[in-house]
């Protein structure tokens, strides 16, 4: 199959590599599916199989100043050998398990990219088959980065989750549901090489000491899952056919540092002053008057750009909120 140039890049040949995971296999595979994608794999462990796929815009969303980063995660019945049956024969609304899963892959995604990058992204994690012993979630989690990997997304990646669960007072990796049911501790963790991105836990009365050598464990195996998606980035670029995509990012608009400026000039002190008022509707009433006073006040200067006012007051907020908190002790 020919290389297409328009809508994404599609590979000749496909790419199989597996990694070994305290006793427990983990194969990606890209090349097969979704070959109109920037980035897309199969994530195996077991006979659980996830595709995940990620596309990213050539250009900058107008008119946005956040990070719009959609997370999609598509469970269906045949993925457990079902059909729908009953009335009803289509596949439904998102079960509460996929928009858990599409919020556990978030987490540690959007902090990676950098600020100010304002391209679309989409992520969609495609159940394809299940074995009632390995969860999807996980292999979702870390397909995720590796799709964006090979989409060569400008992000700080790879990242990586594992699962970690107890049984017997020994940690297991990417615990079964069958070891689940046995576990005192059920642990998710996501990172990178250098740090804990994303936490979450639920216990039986566990010690501290035990949760933080949880934590040491899954950050090792981050690591080396973080090592294996270079490998297999590595190779990929091997068989990765030549594509015309660039992928823009937004610069800065010089307009926005001369307006924080102003901005931080006339509002700095009568926020300090609002965040003490201890009465929310109060201090929500302060809050919208100072907005009104520096729009008036700088009415000219921020002509068609109104926007950069709001988003100067609200970093002037946080970086008040957060000096008050750890200086103050408020």
């Amino acid at each position: 199959m020919e290389p297409n140039q328009k809508s994404g890049t599609q590979v000749r040949e496909v790419l199989r590599q597996e990694f070994d995971l305290d006793g427990k296999t983990i194969a990606f595979e890209t090349g097969l599916l979704a070959q109109q994608a920037d980035g897309a794999l199969t994530v195996q462990m077991g006979e659980t199989v996830t595709l995940v796929t990620a596309v990213v815009a050539s250009k900058p969303t107008a008119g946005k100043d956040f990070l719009p980063l959609t997370v999609d995660v598509e469970e269906k019945m045949y993925a457990a050998g079902k059909i729908p049956g009953g009335f009803i024969k289509r596949e439904t609304r998102p079960s509460e398990k996929a928009t858990l899963t599409a919020r556990l892959i978030d987490r540690p995604l959007r902090p990676s990219f950098p600020k100010g990058f304002y391209n679309e992204i989409q992520v969609l994690a495609t159940i394809l088959s299940v074995d009632f012993a390995n969860q999807p979630d996980i292999l979702a989690l870390n397909g995720a980065s590796m799709a964006l990997l090979l989409a060569d997304a400008p992000f700080s990646g790879p990242v990586a989750g594992v699962r970690i669960g107890r049984v017997d007072g020994k940690f297991i990796l990417n615990p079964t549901f069958e070891d689940l049911d046995a576990s005192d501790l059920e642990m998710i963790v996501a990172g990178n090489r250098d740090a804990i991105l994303m936490v979450e836990a639920g216990a039986s009365e566990v010690l501290e000491a035990d949760v933080v050598k949880a934590l040491d464990l899954a950050h090792d195996a981050i690591v080396k899952l973080c090592d294996f998606q270079e490998r297999f980035k590595a190779a990929y670029a091997d068989i990765k056919p030549p594509s015309n995509k660039v992928i823009e990012v937004a610069q800065p608009d010089p307009a926005y540092a001369e307006i924080e400026e102003r901005v931080r000039a006339l509002a700095t002190g009568k926020i300090k002053e609002s965040l003490r008022n201890h009465d929310k509707l109060e201090r929500d009433r302060q809050q919208d008057l100072i907005a009104e006073e520096v729009l008036a006040e700088l009415a000219e200067m921020v002509e068609d750009k109104e926007s950069y006012v709001s988003k100067a007051l609200k970093q002037i907020k946080k970086e008040e909120m957060r000096r008050m908190i750890l200086d103050e002790g408020v």
